[in-house]
């Protein structure tokens, strides 16, 4: 059982007019998975010109498939695409990321400084 990507969210929710047997086959999930997921999130399936949510059609025709599988949006905010094949993550996500990185490596950087002078400090004390 696979988490439910950010992505995943964004695409169900525009395209949740096509059904959820349309859905299942765009994004590789079973048609009760995507019925859950929908129900938790207050998001309706049903379908655009049914009635009680009957579906008038199965499928997703060639034109709405490439439509849901254009629409790669960022796992990590899901409002813009992903512009950065490498990281799977849209321009600003990347660079937070990168961000965030950066200043874990300059805290374990620091923490070495401090654990060396303690040390030093030690060494001298008993001398």
């Amino acid at each position: 059982m696979n988490p439910w990507t950010g992505r995943e969210y964004a695409i169900v929710k525009e395209y949740a007019h096509l059904g959820r047997h349309a859905l299942a086959a765009a994004l590789g999930r079973s048609p009760a998975s995507v019925a859950v997921f929908a129900s938790r999130h207050g998001i309706s399936l049903r379908v655009d010109g049914s009635k009680k949510g009957k579906r008038m059609r199965k499928g997703l025709d060639p034109r709405e498939k490439k439509a849901v599988e254009a629409n790669r949006l960022c796992p990590e905010c899901a409002r813009r695409p992903v512009e950065d094949r490498k990281s799977g993550l849209c321009h600003p996500c990347y660079q937070t990321r990168l961000a965030d990185a950066h200043r874990d490596f300059l805290e374990r950087e620091e923490a070495e400084k401090n654990l060396q002078s303690a040390r030093q400090e030690k060494h001298r004390a008993r001398s």
